[in-house]
């Protein structure tokens, strides 16, 4: 089993699709590509990076590239339907302001109560349930396929997007989507220009003060408007960010922990450790182990005999549940 998965696309739409009964699938990540899962029956557990969540049939998540993660089911009839889009394809495309692809992060999960019932998840099975039936054809089409990848993306840009920090009473943190409340534009985004800056210059010396001043604003304004706006500190911000580096360097190269601690900006090992712990529950060199032994030669994709015919049932729901609502073929 290797780390870095590499997916194979059968047309040049750059986006595919497949049903399985995933009961345990180790860890990995993709470097390119956007994978969003879809739980038609049973429950799985995932734990991408930091953040571990249990899903249900219906429940949707999205695996943002480079983004260690890895499934776990608990029952024998589950069924999950999985889309990967290569990124590459369509970075030309979604580079613009608001929209850019290579720096977006996308989380499909809500803290609103009946979140499955939204009239954007509906959208969002069926767009799945479309690609599937149209990849799975004998001679897919392209164009309809492209025009697919399209319609997800701008999806997820349209109503997935926008997220926010919970933090835990265990110390941990959840990643929760976070709705667009109308306010002036450059307001509302500007924590994410922030955040992206935090992402793309975590291994500098980052402060509170030297951001404000890009943002021309005053740095204890700053300060309170992180905090309101991501649901965390200005610290904890650029904590998560180059712990989720180190995550991804202690999972797939064999670098010391002193030298990765640097790397990533904190001032030694100690320091990376205290960090470490807080978010993901154990020491660098622990998830280390556990990466390792998850990607032994003994470990192997697990899945169990699939239902096809109870998946295509509930795929067609999918497609006539929202045509019902939308009347949209």
């Amino acid at each position: 089993m290797k780390f870095n998965e590499l997916i194979g696309f059968k047309t040049s739409a750059g986006i595919c699709a497949s049903l399985s009964n995933t009961q345990y699938y180790p860890f990995h990540a993709h470097e390119n590509y956007m994978e969003i899962i879809c739980v038609l029956s049973g429950e799985i557990s995932i734990y991408d990076s930091a953040v571990n969540y249990k899903l249900s049939s219906g429940e949707l998540h999205i695996f943002n590239s480079t983004d260690p993660h890895k499934i776990e089911a608990f029952a024998e009839n589950t069924c999950v339907l999985t889309v990967h889009i290569d990124k590459t394809k369509y970075l030309k495309r979604y580079k613009d302001r608001g929209k850019n692809l290579k720096l977006a992060y996308f989380v499909a999960h809500s803290n609103q109560k009946n979140s499955l019932f939204a009239s954007e998840a509906l959208l969002f099975r069926f767009l799945l349930a479309k690609t599937y039936f149209e990849y799975t054809k004998e001679a897919p089409s392209d164009h309809v396929l492209n025009d697919l990848a399209h319609q997800i993306i701008d999806l997820c840009f349209d109503q997935f997007h926008d997220y926010a920090y919970q933090i835990l009473e265990s110390g941990n943190y959840n990643i929760v989507r976070r709705k667009y409340d109308g306010r002036n534009y450059d307001e509302f985004y500007r924590i994410y220009r922030i955040a992206d800056h935090i992402e793309s210059h975590f291994n500098e010396k980052l402060t509170l003060t030297d951001i404000a001043e890009k943002e021309f604003l005053s740095a204890p304004y700053l300060s309170k408007y992180i905090k309101e706006n991501i649901g965390i500190t200005f610290s904890q911000l650029v904590s998560i960010a180059r712990c989720s580096e180190a995550e991804r360097l202690l999972a797939n190269t064999n670098k010391p922990i002193e030298q990765i601690a640097c790397s990533v900006g904190f001032a030694n090992r100690a320091h990376l450790s205290t960090h470490f712990n807080r978010w993901f529950s154990k020491s660098p060199s622990k998830y280390r182990a556990m990466v390792n032994a998850d990607l032994g030669d003994d470990m192997k994709i697990q899945y169990g005999v699939l239902d096809i015919e109870k998946a295509h049932q509930i795929l067609h729901a999918y497609l006539n549940s929202f045509c019902d609502i939308f009347g949209k073929n």
